[in-house]
């Protein structure tokens, strides 16, 4: 719940306020005993950072998320994270290791991978590139993905467009 309340936050401009809401719920998380939660709270704050423009808090808290879990979902926020802030290579090698550890899940084939090579290719500036590799995902952009239950990551092919 306190990560969602930090979204809301952020979404509404108060940027210190999710990030202090984001540390709260990471700490309950793992006096909890939670593996994976932290991680995942880290990385959400970490793609939060990086629409904001903050770039070294960014790949900061993405690469705190790596270092507590190695999960399919973390693992794809941090790539997000790293292709937004134009650190390309970090981003591809989290990429390429999804697609080898994940080679049959629908989610990474068509939702999480299409998004980092789409960001990917307009980083280069290759916009017809980033639509091709896009379109792989478009029959499922209206699906779940259960990523800690954020509806919201069905949407990212399409938010990686801009």
């Amino acid at each position: 719940m306190l990560s969602m309340e930090g979204d809301t936050a952020a979404y509404s401009g108060r940027l210190r306020d999710a990030r202090e809401l984001s540390r709260r719920a990471m700490d309950r998380a793992q006096r909890a005993g939670e593996k994976d939660a932290p991680a995942l709270y880290s990385g959400t704050s970490a793609l939060r950072e990086v629409w904001f423009g903050n770039t070294g808090e960014a790949r900061r808290r993405a690469t705190l998320a790596l270092k507590l879990s190695s999960g399919r979902d973390l693992q794809y926020f941090a790539a997000l994270v790293f292709a937004y802030s134009k650190d390309d290579a970090r981003a591809k090698v989290l990429a390429d290791d999804l697609n080898k550890r994940f080679p049959e899940d629908t989610i990474v084939q068509f939702n999480y991978l299409p998004s980092l090579r789409g960001r990917l290719a307009l980083n280069k500036g290759y916009a017809s590139g980033a639509i091709q590799v896009l379109r792989i995902a478009a029959p499922y952009e209206l699906g779940e993905t259960r990523a800690i239950d954020l509806d919201w990551t069905a949407m990212f092919p399409v938010f990686c467009a801009w």
